[in-house]
């Protein structure tokens, strides 16, 4: 379906520029950064590596398709995403001090088997307490430490001299199958704790306190600095590139199906504009 090749528009777009500032976060020679649609986070982005000769559309379909690349050819790659992905880091991260007074951790890596056409990596924040993060799969497909989602620096740790299994075999260790199930293991904590949630609500409610008490701490430390009283948290909100926001996500109230999913909604932004169709991403995954 051609809603699954969406990336595509952007990895052959000429001229990033042209992307208005709600899409866009940031752009290099070799990529562009967007703003996830349905963010899993407070910052949720996806990095798309652009089509360039010599590399082709089948080359760049996805993380498989980029390890049968010469090694060296497919390493280097990897190692201008990590440099893209590093700078929009840094921009994240400088949003996060700016609103919050504090930094957290951002993860940086791939579905092991991604819904959407064309290799993309995500930059999401690990307060994972976006408005879309509302179903077993969205948590375990972030998780950090389950399998599924797989951290850029592990895979560039596989062209490593030394690695073993050899090289020829990491490749082949990304069995679609063996993913696929890990999106229905139990739900726990991703990352802060142990804990074992049987419902979503109760996985947002644990993330909320987590996230609330790590920013009033960082407030009441500037605040013991400066002498100047912070304000609470609040209706504090997170711009990034002075355009576009993502707001503290609301509790979900509504039902959610058997399989988790529920309706979207349109995503926040600062105004309420009408970009191009080729922006309509769906949700991943």
């Amino acid at each position: 379906m051609a809603h699954l090749t969406i990336l595509r528009t952007y990895a052959e777009r000429v001229d990033p520029n042209t992307l208005p500032p709600t899409v866009k976060l940031c752009h290099s020679d070799a990529s562009v950064t967007i703003f996830d649609k349905y963010p899993k986070a407070h910052f949720h982005f996806i990095l798309i590596p652009f089509i360039r000769a010599p590399l082709t559309a089948a080359n760049l379909r996805d993380l498989r398709s980029l390890l049968q690349l010469p090694r060296e050819q497919a390493k280097a790659l990897l190692q201008t995403i990590r440099r893209d992905a590093l700078a929009a880091k840094a921009l994240v991260e400088a949003e996060m001090l700016e609103k919050y007074g504090c930094t957290w951790g951002i993860q940086l890596g791939f579905h092991s088997v991604p819904s959407l056409e064309h290799m993309h990596l995500h930059i999401i924040s690990t307060d994972f307490r976006g408005e879309y993060m509302r179903s077993k799969k969205h948590l375990n497909s972030f998780h950090p430490s389950l399998g599924f989602f797989i951290h850029l620096d592990d895979v560039l740790s596989w062209f490593g001299p030394d690695i073993e299994p050899t090289w020829f075999a990491m490749k082949s260790d990304l069995d679609k199958k063996e993913h696929e199930k890990l999106l229905k293991e139990d739900m726990t904590c991703p990352g802060h704790c142990d804990k074992l949630f049987k419902t979503m609500p109760k996985v947002r409610e644990h993330l909320r306190g987590v996230f609330d008490s790590t920013v009033k701490a960082a407030q009441k430390a500037m605040e013991a600095a400066s002498n100047v009283p912070i304000d609470d948290l609040g209706d504090s909100e997170v711009t990034v590139g002075t355009k576009r926001k993502h707001d503290d996500p609301p509790e979900t109230t509504q039902a959610e199906g058997a399989d988790g999913s529920a309706s979207d909604g349109p995503h926040p932004s600062k105004k309420q504009q009408t970009v191009s169709s080729s922006t309509d991403l769906p949700e991943d995954p």
